[in-house]
């Protein structure tokens, strides 16, 4: 029985608990949540209503038990879902039981969601063995340019903390299918259930927390979505948030800014019928399709576009398998079970009752009892009717008769909803720094992949664009394929990034980023950012090699570079020795006009050497150490190394994109690691010493998308993977990221008559 048995720990009194910090716990607000009953419409059980800082308090606990399961052995991470898998299947019963009183789930398909869950964190246990425990090696020499001087090795880690925001009809499937891949990659998981479906939900963590996972890294809160959603989906401690549901969506799209989603909103699924169709076997799957679990599923067929030809025997057909059906409550495995709340069962009529007032032709009489409602096929349905378009999410499906596959397609493409498009069209924003190579960069992964591409170039560095575009154009794309647009981002930005015609945004640059991405909404992000690039020195590194990668990766192009060393962090016992060298290196520099190919010429706007001055007079005025006199003629800045730089100054934490660098001295190798990672950036940094294991270690504790040994932080070659974490990005960049960037999968299953173990 549920809350009873092995679950008499997750509940009190009549009220369920959250967990949170491995313990099963009562919300000081002394609120709680009721769950109503579907069939019975009376309340069945309750939950807690968790507070905002009882909220906090979980993704604190989350935080602190990530770092230490991310050094877990994936060996053992898969041991522990296993167990938990087969906790879970033990225990089918009592979970089936609550899905049934909650979410009027068929007494049989409540069992097998439960032993599906069970079965597919075993699977997830087992692909993530697989895949985690592979990497990638990638040499320099196979991008044109390179000699083979650097090798790359890529691997997947963790993102952090994870929300995982399950639907009502599959609470405990779609649960652990966010839970399973985020333990198995080493984060820790927040799960905030759904109303309806909560009890089943918090019945499945306790088999996770009987299989042992430490305390912290699997938490549960429960209460009303107006109260504790918001505060979960902008909560800057979760780094990425799993999200099935409807419309609810798309609103946490607009608010998660940088935070990576992964999101499935539902579908208007369209059931293409041509004349040669084996008409038994589409009526047996429209039934399943449509009217399983009372047609609340997102992979239910939604319209029925059929022929015309065949339109009438097919409509006899289903008429007759519609009659065979069900009709009742869950507990006696009925196909037609009552609809999930009385608003559904109310919007649902709203579909009908206007379909009716339109002229569909209705193939049984409409009948409706509280929350359950008779299976409904409407034959004559005009794409003008709101159910030929919106999702009913219940046991009504509509027929929409068609003369031709085009009108069939165009009907289907018409819909809001698409579980699986193709992305279309591409915005790409390049950075004033690189207007053209950032530029191809976004232009030649989105063209290969079959998109069309609208360019907003900068305005320093809109002219160089403009030329780059010519070349497109006198190599003969099609008409329109390849735009290019300048203007005042204050004036076109918001308009083009916010644009419902534009299908993906490529965009490298500043702080811009973090406001388009708030922006956005559903549309899919490829970001970098800047960063605050550290370097850690250690004492037996090479300081020859050191001093001149300094220089090269801070001054170069005037340090306006994305990856320029930003912070130099060195150990005191070679601190002094090391500046010497770098003093010297500075003191050869070139300064002047672009024209006479100096090393540092005029950054790029008179607001950007201000910025930059104002980092320097703060480093002034708090003691640092100029190893050089401060000069400035307009946007010139002569290059400037800062020593004795301390964590209070802004140059230490900020970016100046400019010829300035500081310097702090460090006592310990764990200083300088937690100096890089207490910034907000975390694109790139780079480690010297002579010991490979220690800069190998260094590297897994940098909170960086990529670290470079024994060389400064570099972008290229182009083929290497390229990605920020926190605020210095969303997403990955090189060649063949971009491209996985700017395609989405499509699936075309073929279903066989007879199982087949000769194609693989």
């Amino acid at each position: 029985m549920a809350g009873s048995g092995a679950f008499a720990a997750i509940i009190e009194g009549d009220v369920y608990m959250y967990y949170s910090d491995g313990e099963w716990k009562k919300s000081s607000s002394g609120k709680t949540v009721p769950i109503i009953n579907p069939t019975t419409r009376k309340t069945h059980f309750k939950v807690q209503a968790c507070s905002q800082e009882e909220v906090n308090k979980v993704i604190d606990a989350a935080k602190t038990a990530q770092k230490s399961w991310a050094k877990t052995p994936l060996w053992k991470r898969a041991e522990l879902l296993h167990k938990a898998a087969a906790i879970l299947k033990e225990h089918k019963a009592p979970i089936a039981e609550c899905l049934v009183k909650e979410i009027a789930k068929p007494a049989k398909d409540a069992v097998t969601e439960v032993i599906r869950s069970g079965d597919l964190v075993s699977y997830y246990a087992e692909e993530g063995v697989r895949i985690l425990g592979e990497g990638k090696f990638l040499v320099s020499d196979s991008f044109p340019g390179n000699e083979r001087t650097k090798y790359c090795f890529t691997s997947k880690i963790p993102l952090g903390v994870v929300l995982a925001i399950p639907p009502f009809n599959y609470p405990v499937n779609l649960a652990v299918s966010k839970i399973a891949p985020a333990l198995i990659a080493g984060n820790s998981i927040v799960l905030k259930p759904p109303t309806q479906g909560a009890v089943a939900a918090l019945h499945m963590v306790h088999c996770f927390h009987l299989a042992g996972f430490p305390k912290g890294l699997i938490s549960c809160v429960t209460g009303k979505g107006s109260e504790i959603g918001d505060f979960l989906t902008m909560h800057p401690g979760v780094n990425c948030i799993s999200f099935t549901g409807g419309d609810t969506g798309i609103a946490i799209s607009k608010k998660a800014g940088m935070t990576p989603l992964q999101m499935e909103l539902g579908g208007k699924d369209a059931c293409i019928i041509l004349e040669d169709a084996d008409l038994d076997l589409v009526a047996a799957n429209i039934i399943k399709g449509g009217f399983s679990y009372s047609g609340q599923r997102c992979t239910a067929v939604k319209v029925v576009l059929v022929m015309e030809s065949v339109a009438d025997s097919l409509v006899e057909k289903v008429k007759a398998k519609v009659a065979k059906l069900t009709v009742g409550p869950p507990e006696d495995d009925c196909d037609i079970t009552p609809v999930v709340t009385e608003s559904s069962a109310n919007f649902i009529e709203g579909l009908v009752m206007d379909a009716k007032q339109k002229g569909a032709t209705f193939c049984q009489e409409y009948k409706r009892e509280g929350n359950l409602i008779w299976p409904l096929l409407l034959d004559n349905v005009r794409p003008d009717m709101r159910i030929a378009r919106e999702e009913p999410f219940g046991p009504v499906l509509p027929v929409v008769r068609i003369n031709s596959v085009e009108e069939g397609i165009h009907h289907c493409n018409a819909s809001n909803f698409g579980l699986q498009i193709p992305l279309g069209v591409v915005l790409a924003i390049p950075p004033f720094n690189y207007p053209v190579n950032l530029a191809v960069s976004k232009i030649a992964p989105a063209l290969i992949a079959g998109n069309s591409i609208v360019l907003k170039p900068p305005t320093q560095g809109a002219v160089a664009a403009l030329h780059m575009v010519h070349c497109f154009h006198l190599a003969g794309f099609p008409k329109g394929l390849i735009s290019c647009v300048t203007g005042k981002g204050s004036e076109i930005g918001d308009f083009l990034t916010m644009h419902p015609g534009v299908n993906c945004i490529s965009f490298t640059g500043g702080d811009t980023g973090i406001a388009i991405s708030k922006k956005a909404g559903m549309t899919p992000l490829q970001m970098e950012l800047g960063g605050k690039d550290a370097c850690i020195i250690l004492e037996d590194a090479d300081l020859d090699l050191v001093a001149a990668n300094i220089i090269k990766g801070g001054f170069s192009y005037s340090g306006q570079r994305c990856t320029a060393v930003k912070v130099v962090l060195v150990m005191e016992s070679v601190a002094d020795s090391l500046v010497e060298k770098v003093k010297a290196k500075v003191a050869k520099l070139t300064v002047g006009p672009p024209e006479d190919d100096c090393d540092i010429t005029p950054v790029v706007t008179e607001s950007s050497a201000n910025f930059i001055e104002g980092l320097v007079m703060d480093a002034k005025q708090k003691g640092a150490t100029f190893c050089q006199e401060y000069k400035r003629e307009g946007n010139l800045i002569w290059p400037l190394l800062l020593d004795n730089v301390r964590p209070d100054m802004r140059i230490a934490r900020e970016e100046p994109f400019g010829p300035v660098l500081p310097v702090v001295r460090i006592n310990s190798v764990e200083e300088g690691i937690h100096h890089c990672n207490a910034s907000n950036f975390g694109l790139q940094g780079c480690v010297f010493t002579r010991d490979i294991n220690k800069a190998i270690l260094i590297s897994d504790a940098m909170e960086t998308g990529t670290v470079q040994i024994n060389s400064a932080p570099a972008r290229g070659p182009d083929h290497f993977p390229f990605q920020g974490l926190k605020d210095s990005g969303i997403g990955s960049q090189g060649i063949t990221n971009s491209i996985n960037m700017m395609t989405k999968v499509k699936s075309t299953v073929i279903n066989l008559p007879s199982p087949s173990y000769t194609m693989g």
